[in-house]
């Protein structure tokens, strides 16, 4: 907090260890089959038995627990891990008993709209990560992209917020680490996305290395601080031009800039108040261009000021129209002046 920091921990709310203090004690708060017996959440999830949030007494206690990590402890809120795997009510009773300490920040795993009535602050943007791996293999495009946000804008509730991504902790030890599944300039290009789309951008242990090494989810595993040491100053700039422009916060407004080529290359504006930027991604391994208008700008002061670019990004004004070059998977954000 002296830091200006805001830390939340991760909640596991919907299931516990087979030698838990809490079932030892409370077997009766546990999910049972029809023989009595204690049962897991799923049955890949053998090694941890399921809680059943129709006992009142387990609601009770698991409110005054986050209660005392919020009240006592000083944490800012949680990642509630599988959230749409416990009961939508109880996370609005939840949320409701830790707002009477202190606002906090609720985070859902999972993409409930429901989620965002009352509950969370934010759920998890599953479908940008898909999408992402997809288009870096040739298989989408940015038509693809632009149909994620109407979806989205026709399923939540407005003002919602999600979570984007382009790694995270099942990601990374189920799939690959970016690097490794989008290619060093893929990560890159994925990272500028997440950052600058609708939303908020997660950034997850090891990306700003550059690792490539997996993570595994019950075993420590070092990071290499040393795989790629560019990466460190890229999330620093990336994150320092997020924080400095109101534009590209969550509130942001986005335009999408219809380009002459639409196919390979990604194009919009994010605006609050008066500060505009104009984000362009290339989100094909080969080189390609573009040329598109951007509204409100003035005939003859139309400016474009690069503040996160790939190498090789070429750029021309003509009146209101900007001409774009970018090399494979390459990207672009500008401050409009």
């Amino acid at each position: 907090h002296a830091l200006g920091l805001k830390i939340i921990i991760d909640l596991v709310a919907n299931h516990t260890s087979w030698d838990s203090k809490i079932l030892r004690q409370h077997p009766d708060w546990f999910t049972k089959d029809s023989t009595g017996a204690i049962v897991s959440p799923v049955p890949d999830w053998s090694d941890v038995a399921d809680l059943d949030y129709s006992k009142p007494a387990l609601r009770e206690y698991m409110i005054r627990m986050l209660e005392y990590w919020v009240r006592d402890v000083g944490i800012d809120g949680f990642r509630c891990d599988v959230a749409e795997m416990v009961p939508t009510d109880f996370w609005n009773e939840a949320r409701a008993a830790l707002d009477r300490i202190k606002p906090v920040f609720m985070l859902s795993e999972g993409q409930y709209p429901e989620h965002h009535l009352k509950a969370f602050d934010a759920t998890y943007g599953w479908p940008l990560y898909h999408l992402l791996g997809l288009m870096t293999a040739g298989e989408k495009g940015p038509r693809d992209l632009d149909t994620l946000l109407i979806a989205e804008v026709k399923n939540f509730p407005k003002q919602s917020i999600r979570m984007r991504f382009s790694s995270n902790h099942d990601e990374n030890a189920w799939d690959n680490p970016d690097v490794v599944k989008f290619g060093v300039n893929g990560a890159k290009m994925a990272a500028v996305l997440v950052s600058t789309f609708p939303g908020i951008p997660l950034l997850y242990n090891g990306q700003e290395a550059g690792s490539p090494v997996k993570l595994s989810l019950f075993e420590k595993v070092p990071i290499d601080w040393n795989a790629h040491p560019e990466f460190r100053e890229f999330y620093t700039r990336l994150f320092e031009v997020r924080k400095t422009h109101p534009a590209l916060s969550a509130t942001g407004a986005m335009t999408r800039l219809e380009g002459t080529d639409s196919t390979h290359v990604y194009s919009f504006m994010r605006t609050q108040g008066n500060d505009r930027v104009v984000v362009v991604i290339n989100l094909s391994p080969s080189a390609y261009s573009t040329r598109f208008m951007v509204p409100g700008a003035k005939r003859q002061a139309l400016r474009l000021t690069p503040l996160v670019s790939a190498p090789g990004l070429q750029t021309a004004i003509s009146g209101r129209e900007a001409s774009v070059s970018l090399p494979g998977l390459g990207y672009a954000i500008y401050r409009v002046e």
